[in-house]
C-alpha cells in the first residue's frame, strides 16, 4: 500500500520513483527513468538509456466486458515516451524509437525500432531522424 501511494505522488523524486519501481518487479535497464506511472510493474520491461516522460502511464492489464487480460509491455533501448502518453498492454517498443505527448498506443501494438509514433490511437508517424533527438 505504501509503495502504491509513492509512486502515484509528485512529491517522489525521479530517481527514488524509478527505485520504487525497480523494488516492485520492474525490469529497469541502467540509465532509464520514469517520472510516469507504471501500474503493473512485474509486467513491465524499460531497457537501458530510456525515459517515460511525466504522467505518463504504461498498464499491462486491459478488461474488456467479462475478459480480463495481463500482457508484459517491452520498451527497448533509448526509447522516449512523451509525458502524458498512454501505453496498454502487450504493447512493444523498439530499440530508439519514441512515442509522442499524449499518444495512446493500443493493446498489442508492435512498435519498430527507430520508429516515431503519435496520436490517438497512436500511428506510425515515420522514423526517427537525427533532428529528432
Amino acid at each position: 500500500m505504501l509503495f502504491n501511494s509513492l509512486i502515484r505522488t509528485e512529491l517522489l523524486p525521479v530517481p527514488l520513483k524509478t527505485l520504487v519501481y525497480s523494488l516492485l518487479g520492474t525490469k529497469i535497464g541502467s540509465n532509464s527513468f520514469s517520472p510516469g506511472t507504471i501500474l503493473d510493474p512485474p509486467l513491465t520491461e524499460i531497457g537501458d538509456n530510456s525515459i517515460i516522460g511525466h504522467a505518463a502511464t504504461l498498464y499491462s492489464h486491459a478488461i474488456e466486458g467479462h475478459r480480463f487480460a495481463l500482457e508484459r509491455i517491452v520498451l527497448g533501448n533509448n526509447v522516449t515516451v512523451g509525458a502524458h502518453a498512454i501505453i496498454m498492454s502487450g504493447v512493444s517498443v523498439g530499440d530508439g524509437a519514441i512515442v509522442s505527448a499524449g499518444a495512446v498506443v493500443k493493446k498489442g501494438t508492435r512498435i519498430g525500432p527507430g520508429e516515431h509514433w503519435g496520436g490517438v490511437p497512436a500511428r506510425r508517424l515515420g522514423n526517427v531522424t537525427d533532428t529528432d533527438m
